[in-house]
């Protein structure tokens, strides 16, 4: 199969990938066999555009969450799957950010193997791809990652990912904004003080200030203020500058019209910014 293109062909038009999903789900535990779908997973992945390739893509890599996370062969499954995201087929860079974006889902231990794989330096290009799906898939995938350790935190602002983060939050597309804030409002929730102050660093209260004037999406809303609330608590030591660049933005009135959401999230949290920040402008 390997050495003919056009039997892998046949191979999926007559619909051996649901065939193979199948069986993973029947025999879970054989590594000998897991082995083998790896192998043709990698086999697969070389195979140029064709008119069932997108399904095959589709099929096979999220049929492969099925194997038990914590073994070797799903270690080994990453390592496989990593060189594949610059691959020049669209389907495919997609495919395997899905399935990137599933294991990050899952535990710190195999959200770490994906990070030592050096899968965040290929994620620039994502970020910043004009295909907005791609753009989407990443921002939720490092908003899991950004969730996870304080060593998989300080990796993603290490390989420079967090401008381009910041940067999808005036995407047009609002399903991509709303990503892109997720994974800002998980370092405050789950890093530490020096990553908060490298978000501050960026400029990031300007930018969600400026969401929560033009967002009209009531989780993006909230969202934002749990964001700028999980900065403003642990950054005593920078809290008139947080308080200078949010009265620079605008944003007080807006804060004080939050303060009577039909949202108890939102209400209590407009609120707690107003109190801790300005408490001489209420």
């Amino acid at each position: 199969m390997a050495d003919n293109v056009e039997f892998c062909y046949h191979c999926i038009s007559a619909g051996i990938m649901e065939s193979i999903k199948k069986q993973i789900k029947r025999f879970p535990e054989s590594i000998s066999f897991l082995q083998t779908v790896s192998w043709v997973m990698g086999q697969m992945s070389h195979l140029r555009d064709s008119p069932s390739f997108k399904e095959t893509a589709w099929d096979l890599f999220p049929a492969l969450k099925t194997i038990p996370l914590k073994t070797f062969l799903f270690l080994q499954v990453i390592k496989d799957v990593a060189p594949h995201l610059t691959s020049p087929i669209l389907e495919l860079q997609t495919a395997c950010l899905h399935f990137f974006g599933n294991c990050v889902s899952g535990t710190d231990e195999i959200t770490q193997q994906i990070i030592n794989c050096g899968v965040l330096k290929h994620l620039h290009k994502f970020l910043n791809h004009l295909n907005l799906n791609l753009q989407e898939e990443t921002a939720w995938m490092l908003s899991n990652i950004l969730a996870g350790t304080k060593d998989q935190i300080t990796a993603v602002f290490a390989a420079d990912l967090m401008p381009s983060i910041i940067g999808l939050t005036e995407s047009d597309e609002i399903s991509v904004t709303e990503k892109a804030v997720w994974a800002i409002a998980n370092v405050p929730l789950c890093g530490t003080l020096q990553h908060i102050n490298l978000l501050l660093d960026l400029n990031i209260i300007p930018s969600l200030c400026k969401l929560l004037l033009l967002c009209p999406k009531k989780e993006i809303i909230q969202s934002v203020l749990e964001a700028i609330n999980g900065i403003q608590r642990q950054s005593c030591d920078r809290r008139e500058e947080i308080r200078q660049k949010m009265l620079a933005a605008g944003v007080i009135d807006h804060l004080r019209q939050l303060c009577n959401h039909e949202s108890d999230a939102i209400e209590s949290n407009a609120m707690q910014l107003l109190n801790d920040l300005f408490n001489d402008s209420i």
